[in-house]
């Protein structure tokens, strides 16, 4: 039978590389990352050649991070801290997780037929205590700052809520402690819009203008209402005042000119300076182009009409009787409308003066209609201050 030997080379990059890894496993170890060298270890284990010393490597890393978790929950329990709970339990996991990766492994033997110590404990009772004592803090916690009359309290009591979700998804009462949490935190703010007694606007502008989602640009703490209640007591409240209306008059400029264009208009004789007749060199006249000149008249009418709004907003803040906020909005849109007529060679024309010729003169918008072109753009402009001045909104 014929033998394949491995060239030398190769059996010197197979032991680098087998020592390299060995290696980086031992480096791990005795830099104090337990975990990494624990898996990387056990892994490791098919290499028959460092069995034994990769074994060596995945018990020690385990008993190491073994005993310091233990110290660390010995240490936490006697702080008596509640808060502590948290990490308790996150400890505890840590250790059921480890003993999870190691149990299809176990038991394991060294080559000379010691069993190694891999210890492993039954965590279901002690995770439960711990995620039970954990969730009771938070709980607990909860309910002391929703005893407090601060809307700051009762945001922290609903994030303090929230963290239960992490342990249990129904426990007690914490849905209807979140919804009480919620309502005491939160910010209520009359949206209003009015208009300075002095403007005429269309009547059913403010209700367009009102009749957007503004709900979307506001956060998560802070409600809007459009209609004000006796009986409730806003925190903040936004008055969108529209102060004035400038409608330009109505326009109309008529303006005149003429296009002009040469284009060839057949041939003629070509001639000297002496007006004789020149030939090519078989004594046939040589022809050239013939230019005549194309004429048009355009009138051309611009129909213009303008209208600007100017509005102001306000944020007051009720608990204090005071004006935090005074922004100004300013909206302008436009009515234009171009038309022509032309007599002459219409086609020397470019391709935008024949469209104008297309089109006719249109009715101007009245006042009202201006104004209302205008309520789009104000709502985007008012979504957008509402937006900056969102971080006002939600303060306590």
């Amino acid at each position: 039978m014929m033998r394949y030997l491995l060239p030398l080379s190769v059996l010197i990059a197979i032991s680098v590389s087998l020592t390299g890894c060995y290696n980086a496993v031992e480096s791990a170890l005795y830099n104090g990352n337990y975990e990494n060298a624990f898996e990387s270890a056990l892994q490791k284990l098919k290499n028959e050649r460092k069995r034994d010393e990769y074994l060596a490597i995945a018990e020690k890393a385990y008993n190491k991070v073994l005993s310091e978790e233990k110290y660390r929950i010995e240490r936490l329990k006697n702080n008596g801290d509640p808060s502590d709970w948290g990490q308790i339990f996150d400890i505890y996991l840590s250790m059921e997780h480890r003993q999870n990766t190691a149990e299809p492994y176990l038991p394991l033997y060294y080559n000379d037929g010691r069993e190694a110590n891999f210890p492993t404990f039954n965590y279901i009772n002690v995770i439960e205590e711990a995620r039970q004592n954990a969730a009771e803090y938070h709980y607990q916690t909860a309910q002391q700052m929703l005893a407090q009359p601060y809307k700051e309290a009762a945001r922290d009591a609903y994030y303090e809520l929230d963290k239960i979700n992490r342990y249990y998804n129904q426990y007690k009462d914490k849905t209807a402690l979140k919804y009480q949490a919620k309502e005491k935190g939160t910010n209520h703010i009359l949206l209003d819009f009015k208009q300075a007694y002095n403007v005429v606007l269309p009547p059913n502008f403010l209700d367009v203008i009102s009749e957007y989602n503004y709900e979307r640009y506001v956060d998560d703490w802070s409600r809007l209402y459009r209609t004000w209640t006796d009986t409730f007591e806003y925190d903040m409240a936004i008055l969108v005042t529209v102060e004035g209306v400038d409608i330009s008059p109505e326009h109309v400029k008529e303006i005149h000119f003429h296009e002009e264009k040469e284009v060839q208009d057949g041939t003629q004789p070509l001639v000297d300076a002496e007006g004789n007749y020149v030939v090519d060199s078989l004594g046939h006249i040589i022809q050239v182009p013939k230019y005549k000149t194309l004429y048009c008249h355009v009138t051309e009418w611009e129909q213009n009409k303008s209208a600007r709004i100017f509005s102001s907003f306000e944020i007051y803040d009720n608990r204090y009787q005071q004006k935090v906020v005074n922004h100004r909005i300013e909206d302008n849109t436009y009515f234009s409308n171009n038309y022509a007529s032309a007599n002459g060679h219409i086609e020397i024309l470019d391709n935008d003066l024949r469209y104008k010729l297309n089109k006719r003169p249109l009715p101007f918008p009245n006042n009202f209609e201006m104004i209302m072109q205008t309520s789009e753009n104000l709502k985007q402009q008012i979504a957008r201050a509402i937006n900056q001045y969102d971080d006002v909104l939600a303060s306590l």
